[in-house]
């Protein structure tokens, strides 16, 4: 039996963390590139089909929609409910047939830090609409990055600290606090650095 009665069941859940994206372009957008491509997501049982168009900005979701996509994904509702929940990776999953793919390679790969991510938000999106019962058993997240550069290293550091410190703030201060939201503000302060570029250097 589906996680989902019908496809209104889905839309709310699935589609509904899909809408959340776009005012999460930045952080997406620095995961995946820049590259205009569309990700077609065609999932069955219950049908629901979605567009998301990475050449806009910020990022669109469209529903319903016939445009074919770069890259298309093509699997149950509750598959990809699994992926998203991360109690399924997408390499598992393309292996087994549990996905089915179509479009390059090469782009697929570009895609693919979406799912890397999405375990992350996804429950903070099931807690939003008062759906934590629907999180899957995710595999555990990985606990170490291995990188090869220092500035890649302090970026990692950095970026675990401020994981850190959002938690603690959610768990011992603000436990409404909208995770989903304050990633969209650090998404928009990461914007905005983007356009100020580096400041003028000092002169020797």
């Amino acid at each position: 039996m589906s996680t989902f009665p019908d496809a209104a069941a889905a839309r709310a859940v699935l589609g509904g963390f899909l809408l959340r994206l776009p005012p999460l372009d930045p952080l997406v957008r620095t995961l995946v590139g820049d590259e205009p491509m569309v990700l077609k997501l065609e999932l069955r049982e219950p049908a629901l089909t979605v567009a998301v168009d990475l050449g806009a900005r910020p990022l669109a979701v469209r529903f319903d929609t016939a445009e074919a996509g770069a890259v298309a994904l093509s699997a149950t509702a509750d598959d990809f409910h699994a992926l998203l929940g991360g109690a399924m990776t997408v390499g598992a999953a393309i292996t087994r047939k549990r996905v089915l793919v179509r479009g390059s390679a090469a782009r697929l790969m570009r895609v693919m830090p979406f799912f890397f991510l999405a375990p992350y938000l996804y429950p903070q999106h099931l807690a939003a609409v008062g759906r934590a019962d629907l999180l899957p058993a995710a595999a555990a997240p990985p606990t170490t990055v291995t990188t090869e550069e220092p500035v890649n290293a302090l970026v990692s550091r950095l970026a675990y600290a401020a994981g850190f410190a959002l938690g603690l703030v959610k768990t011992r201060l603000a436990r409404d606090l909208d995770v989903l939201a304050a990633l969209a503000a650090l998404g928009r302060g990461l914007e905005r650095a983007r356009s100020t570029g580096p400041g003028p250097r000092a002169s020797t």
